[in-house]
């Protein structure tokens, strides 16, 4: 197996301060998002959203340090980037006749996450690539455990109704350890010392496994079906993963054989939960009465106009919606199905360029695990996102930085490990990940 490299003292160091200030951005963009609002100062979250602002200072360095490295753009980005590029036209064109609004900006500062993160794997190998995620993971895990021990202490108000027990910010930090549990439990005995690596894989299996519990408990006490399931859904990506190597019918009965267990465990489950906060509303309302299928019908009774369906509205477009506000209805950025957005926006063209392609390319190299380990678990994350945003959210700069993130690693659009940090003659395992395969 080959190992790309590269020892080229100045591609090792181009950008260098760029990268550095990047990461200390996003690190503390990352701890704002954290903090349950009902801690901070009403000054500090009222309008827009208070962890944006250092992330979008964060996209400085990013933009301007992959501009800097001079090198050909990725086709899958080159697929975002033209996304990016005909939704800003359409909205550009409505914000002729109506104006600029903070819409507009929103959706701009929202879709280009998934370029910055792109962008930001891009600058970085595969080390620094999972030292970040690592950092990131132990953070959120920390904060969403702070978080539920107060929610459960009373200490820390709850914004949810009846017995429900939530914050706003809690969603997030289970966006992200749901959406990175697959890589993590992969990359486990990643590291430029191996034999270090692999003393230290169990902790960070852990690590993994220990988030996912968190995102399960957050689902049970929030009475929150899209975290539950999200949870449920990390496992089984992971069971896939987990049988890298083996024939592909074996993976797709692997696929069967664990929703069908889901299937008759989850029936048992809600009926033994029926009592509760979660189970109830697992079962209070049928698929007509949800929110989010009445958001789609006003979505799209909005695109009946011309050919909006196939082309969007743009940036900045919005449409009323009944399924919020406790059914008093408000005009709203994005339906409560997050993947459902960029059809608004960006029409049929752009859902199929900047979703299916991008989706379909990661569930071929989940089952075929082409590229070794690294890309395929990458392709989970992918995956992920795109099931976490078929059940609530994802039309948010933290959730799409993460999918542009895991996009570039899947298409192995990161920056090659330098062969100075591989250690020569490490024993050959099953479970030893190669830092890059080509």
């Amino acid at each position: 197996m080959n190992m790309t490299n590269s020892s080229n003292p100045h591609d090792r160091n181009d950008g260098w301060f760029h990268r550095r200030a990047a990461d200390a951005l996003l690190l503390l963009s990352l701890l704002v998002a954290i903090i349950p609002e009902t801690w901070l100062p009403e000054q500090v979250i009222s309008g827009a959203q208070h962890a944006l602002w250092p992330y979008l200072l964060a996209t400085v360095f990013i933009f301007t340090g992959y501009v800097g490295r001079r090198q050909g753009m990725h086709p899958m980005l080159a697929l975002l980037c033209f996304g990016a590029l005909w939704m800003l036209a359409l909205g550009c064109l409505s914000m002729h006749d109506h104006g600029l609004n903070k819409s507009f900006g929103g959706d701009l500062a929202i879709f280009s996450a998934a370029i910055g993160g792109f962008m930001w794997a891009a600058q970085r190998d595969i080390g620094a690539i999972l030292f970040q995620l690592r950092a990131w993971t132990v953070v959120t895990l920390v904060g969403t455990a702070i978080t539920i021990v107060a929610l459960l202490a009373g200490v820390l108000e709850t914004l949810g109704t009846g017995n429900r027990l939530l914050v706003y910010s809690i969603y997030w930090g289970t966006w992200l350890l749901t959406s990175a549990f697959p890589f993590l439990y992969a990359t486990a005995d990643l590291g430029a010392d191996p034999e270090l690596a692999l003393r230290r894989a169990k902790w960070w299996r852990l690590i993994a496994l220990a988030g996912l519990g968190c995102v399960l408990i957050v689902g049970l006490i929030s009475a929150t079906r899209s975290v539950f399931l999200s949870g449920l859904a990390g496992l089984l990506v992971l069971a896939v993963m987990e049988a890298n190597g083996r024939r592909l019918n074996l993976k797709i009965a692997v696929v069967v054989g664990c929703l069908g267990v889901a299937a008759a465990a989850g029936t048992y489950t809600l009926r033994s939960l029926s009592s509760s906060e979660l189970g109830a509303r697992f079962q209070e309302r049928s698929f007509q009465e949800d929110g989010r299928f009445i958001e789609w019908e006003e979505m799209c009774e909005e695109l009946e106009e011309g050919l909006a369906f196939i082309h969007g509205k743009g940036f900045g477009s919005v449409f009323y919606s009944t399924a919020v506000s406790d059914g008093a209805g408000t005009y709203v950025l994005s339906p409560h199905i997050g993947i459902l957005t960029t059809v608004f926006k960006g029409g049929i063209c752009m859902f199929f360029l900047c979703v299916v392609v991008p989706l379909v390319r990661c569930v071929v190299g989940l089952l075929t695990s082409k590229g070794g380990p690294v890309p395929t678990a990458a392709c989970g994350g992918v995956i992920l996102y795109a099931v976490m945003a078929s059940l609530s959210g994802g039309w948010d700069f933290k959730e799409l930085f993460l999918l542009g993130m895991f996009l570039a690693i899947a298409v192995q659009s990161h920056r090659p490990m330098a062969e100075a940090n591989l250690a020569d003659g490490a024993p050959h395992r099953r479970r030893l990940r190669t830092l890059a395969v080509s």
